[in-house]
């Protein structure tokens, strides 16, 4: 019995390393920012594109804020985060030097759970980089 106990305590030792492996490389290798919140806008948790795109210093500063500060007059309507299924919207998104972009942003809830997850896309980027065959 004990080797039994000792195998599925490896086996659940190495679920969780891959767990985190893959939690490590969505987080560092996501072309979008992505910021999970509650049904109230609470952050979370957040990547580091958001990081970078959103000019925090670190995934800390964004957690708890809400997510009204960056989507200003978007969050103030409820049926942003409660009513969304995907649904792409061009918004701007507030920087933390008050700077703003325009961004593509998805919101989904998680189903299940009072976390609904944005995948934000700078528009400026996407822009530069779509190429328009020519005729």
């Amino acid at each position: 019995m004990t080797g039994v106990v000792s195998n599925e305590k490896k086996r659940v030792s190495v679920a969780m390393r891959i767990s985190g492996a893959v939690d490590k490389v969505v987080d560092d290798h996501a072309y979008d920012a992505i910021i999970a919140t509650d049904r109230g806008g609470t952050i979370q948790k957040v990547n580091a594109v958001a990081v970078k795109e959103f000019g925090y210093d670190s995934k800390d500063e964004l957690v708890g804020m809400n997510l009204s500060v960056l989507m200003h007059g978007v969050i103030d309507h409820p049926e942003f985060l409660l009513d969304s299924h995907g649904e792409q919207r061009v918004i701007n998104i507030t920087r933390k030097d008050d700077s703003e972009m325009q961004c593509i942003v998805a919101t989904r809830n998680v189903k299940g759970t009072p976390i609904v997850v944005s995948y934000i896309r700078n528009l400026l980027p996407v822009r530069g980089s779509i190429k328009v065959p020519s005729k």
